[in-house]
């Protein structure tokens, strides 16, 4: 069982790196202030979170994951050619972001309902965190689009 927990933690860690690299990227652009703020700050908490699995992974004896996955990159790719040719970028920043957290959500959903009990409690760790940035995003998202 050892084996799967590493191997489905090491799944989630290349969609927190997505994560991380798409706010630190989105922090630098021409945003809100205050936006810039919770990009920064959701940067640091998926820098966080990435530490945390990587060492729980190394708990397991087992190397973690060092990289990105090639969907995040493009998502991340697709919003820099586009933010070249958009106006209003907060909006457009916010909903490529939640996409991401939502497939970050996704996957640490789908593992906690595993039907291995090391699994699920490994995964429910990380959960309310991968949870409360989902959903930041989430009403972000929401309070732009009114």
């Amino acid at each position: 069982m050892r084996d799967k927990t590493s191997e489905a933690l090491n799944e989630l860690l290349p969609l927190a790196r997505d994560g991380r690299d798409f706010y630190s990227w989105a922090a630098l652009q021409h945003t809100a202030p205050g936006l810039r703020d919770v990009f920064r700050a959701l940067t640091s908490a998926k820098a966080e979170l990435i530490n945390d699995l990587s060492v729980h992974v190394a708990t397991l004896v087992d190397p973690p994951a060092l990289d990105s996955t090639l969907k995040g990159g493009l998502r991340k790719a697709y919003t820099e050619v586009r933010a070249k040719f958009t106006l209003d970028l907060d909006p457009m920043l916010i909903s490529q972001l939640e996409e991401a957290e939502d497939q970050l959500l996704r996957a640490c959903e789908e593992a906690v309902h595993d039907d291995s009990a090391e699994l699920r409690a490994s995964v429910a760790r990380y959960l309310p965190r991968v949870r409360a940035s989902h959903d930041r995003m989430r009403d972000l998202k929401y309070a732009f689009a009114r």
